[in-house]
């Protein structure tokens, strides 16, 4: 608290030593118009500002200063072009630019924003119509491959390809097929049924080399030798063998005689016997013959078989091998053929042979090789291959179509890799911009924090003025912080007042806005609270400077924390003031002589007496009855019952009350209640004369009574 200033060097201030004049919690700086209040006011004001506190006694280390004045009352209004609207102070300027300046912020953001998402939605199209050229390539080969499966567009479509295919990660793993081996997967179509082929087995023509070597052997061989070798285990008995076959042979040279005896040769017991045994052999020779001759007869219906074999099953189209086999069964149809001749060849042999039994220079010349070729394990081993394969051919397939998936999106891995990358790099700033726009809303968030609670303080505000002052004036809120001015019409309805309001109520609505603000402050503030009020009541009449002066008595001055100081020119303001609060308070007046500003602490203060000048002026309105002085007396009903009340009664503070007792002390009749008589105070209703000069009659009655009672002194 300021306890003493030092000395004031202030515009009319002249070096004034003031250093013996104490201030008080409540301190009134009274003077007329120019004395030099408002002067006194702010040096105060700009030393504390300025921290130069070394020209004050004071008892505290730190102020916060509260401080109204004319120019404060007016900042709080705000005009646009449509109607008046009330515009709150304190800091709320500010703030709202800061807000202003972070929404344009967030609106830049986002409009940012929007573009990066453009960007992204432009690369994700390209993206994805790649991927519906990726999978329309795709189809086509797959059509080829499972035509009853992809046999139409939607069969295989973009929304098929898995996005996580085309992650830089898995693409980068993906390869593009080599021509051939494009080609040959192409070439295995899932719907060819290809099936198990049975191994063809030769029976008779796998012995046939061995059949071969051994009908050479036999076609060297004759039955005569054969009977012969019977007897070769004796020697005579083969010379004798010998013998007689030689003289059957030579029998028609001997006319069947024997040279040695004469005997008919067939008559010989020994001959038959010989006969006999050569007949058996000859035939069993001949036998021989004939199976060898069905061997490889034998073996040529199995050649034919395996030829019809060839040509049903070893082809290209049945076949799941990469070899040539149209030539390589060309090949072997052509070794078959061959094959064939040889063994005609040896049947042709054998038939001369059967007819020439005992010659033995027949030679047969057969290549042994064009057998082998057929017999060798090529053919059974592509047919083995083949069956190993159709058993795995649908798993193949199914490989073999994620192969061609695999391979059209590896043909577009560049592309997928660029959309990715503008994809990502997108996403990165739009996460940053998603980031401070977080933060920007969350300042916003906080700021409206702010403002509602202002908005609440501001509600307080229209609640103090209805309680208090008006109840036909109201704020409605508009935006942050703006509220436009209202008024209750003839037909109790609100409309919006574009006229805004008169000089007395921005001063009523100043000092509440005032009050609730410091009110709302002073329990965050740990310095001493420095309140001032530079003539508070300005533009009032009577009954609203009463009102203002209670306001602030009841809401302000009574406070435990502060320090206040209130200028006025106003004799009565200064009376009330003093009275309100005279154990803490201190009344200073303000005069100027020869130009120079002076402080004189006054010890009381005594309200020069003006109740006679409007006692006569309401008489005189009585009297003539005026419509137009209506309006020059409307203050004066009220102003002269609340003279009258400060003398009877000590506290003044409610008019309502004041009003009642007062009637009542006295025993007169009430016919106006306070509320009529302030509603003709008010001004605002339609003017009545005649119910206007009857309230004036009624409040002079009242004094004429009073005055009568106390024998005419007042």
């Amino acid at each position: 608290m300021i306890k003493k200033i030092k000395q004031v060097n202030y515009k009319s201030f002249n070096n004034y030593n003031s250093s013996g004049l104490e201030f008080n919690r409540i301190n009134i700086l009274y003077g007329r118009n120019g004395q030099g209040k408002s002067s006194l006011v702010n040096f105060i004001k700009d030393n504390i500002e300025n921290n130069n506190l070394d020209i004050f006694e004071t008892s505290s280390n730190g102020f916060s200063l509260f401080f109204y004045d004319t120019d404060y009352k007016n900042s709080l209004f705000y005009s646009n072009d449509k109607f008046k609207t009330f515009y709150i102070a304190d800091d709320i300027e500010n703030i709202i630019l800061e807000k202003n300046k972070i929404c344009k912020k967030i609106k830049k953001l986002k409009e940012f924003k929007n573009k990066i998402e453009e960007k992204i939605n432009t690369a994700n199209k390209n993206k994805k119509d790649l991927k519906s050229t990726i999978a329309k390539n795709t189809r086509e080969v797959l059509s080829k491959i499972d035509s009853n499966k992809y046999n139409t567009p939607q069969s295989y479509q973009s929304t098929h390809i898995d996005d996580g295919y085309l992650s830089s990660e898995k693409i980068s793993l993906f390869e593009v097929l080599s021509y051939d081996e494009f080609e040959k997967i192409k070439s295995m179509k899932k719907n060819l049924n290809y099936e198990i082929i049975k191994e063809f087995n030769f029976d008779k023509f796998k012995q046939i080399e061995n059949g071969v070597k051994k009908i050479d052997e036999m076609l060297k061989q004759t039955p005569e030798n054969n009977a012969i070798d019977r007897f070769k285990q004796d020697n005579d008995l083969e010379n004798l063998a010998r013998l007689a076959f030689d003289i059957k042979n030579k029998s028609e040279m001997y006319k069947d005689k024997c040279p040695l005896c004469g005997q008919n040769i067939l008559g010989v017991k020994l001959w038959e016997k010989l006969e006999k045994h050569f007949n058996e052999e000859y035939k069993q020779f001949i036998e021989r013959l004939g199976k060898a001759k069905n061997f490889f007869e034998n073996s040529i219906t199995e050649l034919g078989n395996y030829t019809k074999w060839l040509n049903e099953h070893f082809i290209k189209t049945k076949l799941l091998i990469d070899d040539d086999i149209d030539k390589k069964r060309q090949e072997y149809l052509l070794f078959i053929e061959e094959s064939v001749k040889e063994i005609n060849n040896i049947i042709n042999h054998i038939e001369l042979k059967k007819q020439n039994p005992n010659k033995n220079d027949i030679d047969i010349d057969c290549d042994l090789n064009l057998f082998q070729r057929i017999l060798n394990d090529d053919i059974q081993n592509l047919i083995k291959q083949h069956n190993r394969k159709q058993q795995t051919y649908l798993k193949d397939i199914d490989e073999n179509i994620e192969k061609i998936k695999k391979h059209f999106i590896a043909k577009e891995k560049d592309n997928v890799a660029l959309y990715n990358g503008l994809i990502n790099f997108y996403n990165k700033i739009k996460e940053k911009i998603n980031c401070v726009l977080e933060k920007r809303n969350k300042h916003i968030v906080d700021i409206d924090a702010k403002l509602k609670e202002m908005d609440q303080s501001f509600q307080n505000l229209n609640k103090d003025m209805e309680e208090w002052f008006f109840n036909d004036i109201c704020f409605e809120k508009i935006g942050d912080a703006y509220y436009k001015i209202q008024r209750l019409n003839f037909n109790n309805k609100w409309f919006d007042c574009d006229k805004g309001l008169s000089e007395g109520e921005k001063t009523i609505v100043s000092i509440i806005y005032f009050t609730n603000h410091f009110l709302s402050k002073i329990k965050e503030i740990k310095e001493c609270p420095l309140v001032f009020l530079d003539d508070p009541i300005n533009s009032l009449d009577n009954s609203n400077r009463d009102k203002i002066i209670n306001y602030i008595s009841s809401k302000l001055l009574k406070q435990n924390r502060g320090q206040f100081f209130i200028a006025t020119h106003i004799d009565e303001v200064c009376d009330k003031f003093n009275k309100k609060n005279s154990d803490t308070q201190s009344i200073f007046e303000i005069k100027k002589y020869a130009n120079q500003s002076e402080i004189e602490k006054l010890a009381g203060f005594k309200l020069n007496n003006d109740f006679k000048t409007t006692h006569l002026r309401l008489c005189e309105y009585l009297k003539f009855g005026k419509y137009e002085d209506a309006f020059d007396i409307s203050g004066d009903v009220r102003f002269i019952l609340e003279k009258i009340c400060n003398i009877f009664f000590k506290n003044t503070e409610n008019f309502t009350d004041c009003y009642d007792k007062l009637l009542s002390k006295f025993d007169i009749i009430k016919k106006y209640t306070a509320n009529d008589i302030q509603d003709l105070n008010h001004g605002k209703n339609t003017i009545n004369s005649d119910e206007i000069i009857e309230k004036v009659r009624f409040v002079v009655e009242i004094i004429d009574k009073i005055r009568n009672y106390s024998c005419g002194k007042l």
